[in-house]
C-alpha cells in the first residue's frame, strides 16, 4: 500500500496528467492520515494552505480533481499490468502511421507474448482477434490484390472467443438460477450447438470442456454428461486455463450437489472426490483463501461417508485457509455437526451455541441440525417450537430460490408428520420421502421414521 502511494503521488506531480502544485500539497497532507482519515476538511485546508482562508467551494473543487485523479491512476495502474493490451494499441497506431519497421518489430513482440501464454481463455482469444483485425487493416493499407489469411484468422478467433464466453455464460445463468430465485434467458439456439459440434469445437479443448458442462446443465437426467466431464477434470489437459479450471470444477460439484438433495446418494462420493482434488491443487482456493462454503460442503460430504477422523484433521488443518471473519463461525459448526453424528450431543450443542448465525447458509444448517440434536435427545416440545418458527422463517424469506426454498420447507413438512406418530400413515409419509425431488436430510428422515414405526408396534 505504501508503494501505491508513492506511485500515485508520482502520478498526481506528473506535469502529463496535473502536476497542479496544490493538488500535490493536498495529496501529501491527506496521506498523512491513512487509513483513518480521522480529520475534518477545514483542518487539511489549514494545514495544506496555511496563508488562505477556508473557502468551502475551493476545497469541493481540489477535491473532485484529486478524485479524478485518482481514478484514472487506477486504470493506468491495471492498464500497466495488461503488456498485450498495451502493444495492440500501439501496433494499430504504427499501422495507421505507415511505421512499417516498427509495425513488424511490435507485431513479432506480441506473437510471442500470445504463443507463450499458458492459458487459452477468452483474454487470448479476445487479443489474438484484435492482432487479427490489425493485420487485416495492415494488409488493407498495402493496396495489394493478393490471398490474404488474416481475414480468416480474424473470423476464426471471433468464433472461438465468441462461442466460448457465450458457453461460460450460458452455464453459469443455467448453473445459479437452480440457486437464486429468478430466472434468464440463454439465447444459445440449437444451431449453434449444432455448429459448434461441427467444427470440433475448434479444437480448444476449453471449449469442450464447457460444452460438458452445458450438456449436464441442461440435460441434468442424463447423467453420462456429468462423468464425461468429470474424467476430463480428472485428466485436464495442459492448455485449459487454470481459472478456467476452477470454475469447471465448482460446476461439477453443484451438479452433484443438486443430485444428492434429490436423492441420488452415489453423488457424494462423486462431490467429495471433486472437493479433495481441487482443494489439493489449490484450484478451489481464490486468493490462497477457501471458501467458507467450500469448507462446509467438504465435512457435510466426508460425514455422510462416516470419515469421521479425517474430517477432525481436515476441520483443524484447513481453518486457518478461510478468511479470518469467518473462521470461528466455521470452526464450530462443523465441529458441531461431526460430534452430532459420533452422537456426542452436548459437545455437538456446545459448538452450536457458539456459531453466530450471521449467514444465511449457516442459518439453515443450524437450524437443521438443532432440530435432529433435539429429536435424539427426546426434546419434543422444543422441537416442535423449532419446526414452526423455522417454517415461518422459510415462508417469509424472500431471498431464497424456489428451490432451496422448498428443500428446506419439506424437511419440516415431513418431520412434522412423522412426529404425529399415526401408524396408518407411516406407507405414505414414506413413500412422500422418497419421491420428494428437493429434500435435505432425506436419509435421516428415512431412519426416523424407522424408528419411530418400530416404537410404534411395541
Amino acid at each position: 500500500m505504501r508503494d501505491e502511494q508513492a506511485q500515485f503521488k508520482a502520478f498526481v506531480a506528473s506535469p502529463y496528467y496535473s502536476g497542479k502544485p496544490e493538488l500535490i500539497t493536498l495529496l501529501g497532507v491527506i496521506l498523512k492520515y491513512w487509513p483513518e482519515f480521522s480529520i475534518g476538511k477545514k483542518t487539511v485546508f489549514a494545514e495544506a494552505f496555511p496563508d488562505l482562508t477556508f473557502d468551502d467551494k475551493q476545497f469541493r473543487y481540489l477535491s473532485s480533481d484529486l478524485n479524478q485523479l485518482a481514478e484514472r491512476f487506477l486504470a493506468v495502474q491495471a492498464f500497466e499490468k495488461e503488456t498485450v493490451k498495451q502493444d495492440l494499441k500501439t501496433i494499430r497506431e504504427l499501422t495507421e502511421r505507415n511505421l512499417e519497421k516498427e509495425y513488424t518489430h511490435v507485431y513479432r513482440r506480441i506473437e510471442r507474448q500470445l504463443e507463450q501464454s499458458p492459458e487459452r481463455d477468452t483474454t487470448y482469444y479476445d487479443d489474438r482477434h484484435r492482432l487479427a483485425t490489425v493485420e487485416l487493416r495492415h494488409f488493407e493499407l498495402q493496396r495489394k490484390r493478393t490471398f490474404d489469411s488474416s481475414l480468416q484468422k480474424a473470423s476464426n478467433y471471433l468464433d472461438c472467443y465468441y462461442f466460448l464466453q457465450k458457453l461460460k455464460y450460458s452455464c453459469a445463468m443455467l448453473d445459479r438460477q437452480q440457486i437464486i430465485k429468478g430466472t434468464y434467458e440463454l439465447n444459445l439456439s440449437q444451431g449453434l450447438i449444432q455448429h459448434l459440434e461441427q467444427q470440433q469445437f475448434f479444437q480448444d479443448q476449453t471449449i469442450r470442456y464447457y460444452y460438458n458442462v452445458l450438456l449436464a446443465l441442461r440435460e441434468e437426467e442424463h447423467e453420462e454428461h456429468f462423468y464425461r466431464l468429470r474424467d476430463l477434470l480428472f485428466s485436464p489437459a495442459q492448455e485449459v486455463p487454470f481459472t478456467e479450471l476452477r470454475d469447471l470444477y465448482f460446476f461439477g460439484i453443484n451438479y452433484c450437489l443438486r443430485k444428492i438433495r434429490k436423492g441420488k446418494d452415489h453423488f457424494v462420493r462423486e462431490a467429495l472426490d471433486l472437493y479433495r482434488q481441487g482443494i489439493d491443487r489449490r484450484l478451489l482456493l481464490d486468493q490462497d483463501e477457501l471458501s467458507p462454503w467450500t469448507f462446509t460442503n467438504v465435512v457435510k460430504l466426508a460425514l455422510r461417508l462416516k470419515e469421521y477422523e479425517w474430517i477432525k484433521r481436515f476441520i483443524y488443518d484447513m481453518v486457518h485457509l478461510l478468511p479470518e471473519s469467518f473462521q470461528s463461525d466455521a470452526l464450530h459448526y462443523n465441529l458441531a455437526e461431526t460430534y452430532y453424528y459420533t452422537k456426542e450431543y452436548d459437545e455437538a450443542l456446545h459448538h452450536l451455541n457458539q456459531v453466530h448465525l450471521s449467514d444465511l447458509n449457516y442459518h439453515l444448517g443450524s437450524r437443521v441440525l438443532l432440530a435432529k440434536i433435539y429429536y435424539e435427545q427426546d426434546l419434543e416440545e422444543p422441537l416442535l417450537s423449532l419446526i414452526a418458527s423455522f417454517t415461518i422463517f422459510l415462508k417469509r424469506n424472500k431471498k431464497l430460490s424456489n428451490t432451496l426454498k422448498m428443500t428446506y420447507l419439506n424437511f419440516c413438512t415431513l418431520l412434522f408428520q412423522i412426529l404425529k406418530r399415526k401408524p396408518n400413515k407411516w406407507d405414505e409419509i414414506k413413500g412422500h420421502i422418497a419421491e420428494t425431488a428437493l429434500l435435505t436430510d432425506r436419509t435421516w428422515l428415512q431412519e426416523v421414521l424407522a424408528k419411530e414405526r418400530r416404537g410404534g408396534e411395541v
